[in-house]
């Protein structure tokens, strides 16, 4: 008879551990929904937290490296003014395909403004100022007109494509020049 309880304690506790590992393992393999790691992407740039935001990129290389100080914090100025929209997600296996509405800072706009403002400053200050003092000037009328409560926006709608990355447990967005355009406000169209 002791034998026989001692054989069912056995039992009892090869189950037991055999359903907590079988829990554990499922459990552990639960992978997000694309449309979490596309809010957390995006929340991340409104924060300016670049670490976690290049996290969900696909790329290699950081899309969010500065030239420097005063470069970076009108990005971050310019990046906590943006709004998203998640219109809609598709899932298909590894892959998934996300359309988003992105509002920000219109950069084309403030650019295009800049130019004629800043030359007229210059001309109202003799003409005469060093580059050092133009580049101050220039930081400085960048981070009064993002930073302004009637700042000029723009909207685009972009899709996006993803892919489940299975080592971080996450999707991660393929490819970043839709959103490097639509986060910088369409400031690439400057250069065209």
């Amino acid at each position: 008879m002791m034998k026989h309880n001692r054989f069912k304690k056995y039992l009892l506790l090869f189950i037991t551990m055999t359903l907590l590992f079988s829990l554990a393992a499922c459990s552990g393999s639960k992978f997000p929904k694309a449309e979490e790691s596309l809010k957390t992407f995006f929340d991340s740039i409104q924060k300016a937290d670049f670490k976690t935001a290049n996290t969900y990129m696909k790329s290699s290389s950081s899309p969010f490296e500065f030239e420097d100080e005063d470069q970076e914090k009108v990005t971050k100025l310019m990046f906590s003014k943006v709004k998203y929209e998640i219109l809609s997600v598709e899932e298909k296996g590894d892959s998934a395909t996300a359309k988003v509405k992105i509002t920000n800072v219109d950069m084309m706009a403030i650019m295009e403004n800049m130019f004629t403002d800043l030359f007229e400053m210059m001309m109202n200050a003799g003409g005469e100022m060093s580059d050092e003092e133009i580049n101050q000037m220039s930081m400085k009328y960048l981070e009064d007109k993002v930073s302004a409560a009637d700042a000029p926006t723009t909207t685009s709608e972009i899709e996006l494509k993803l892919t489940k990355n299975q080592d971080k447990k996450i999707w991660q967005i393929e490819n970043d020049d839709a959103i490097a355009t639509a986060l910088i406000g369409d400031l690439g169209a400057l250069s065209e």
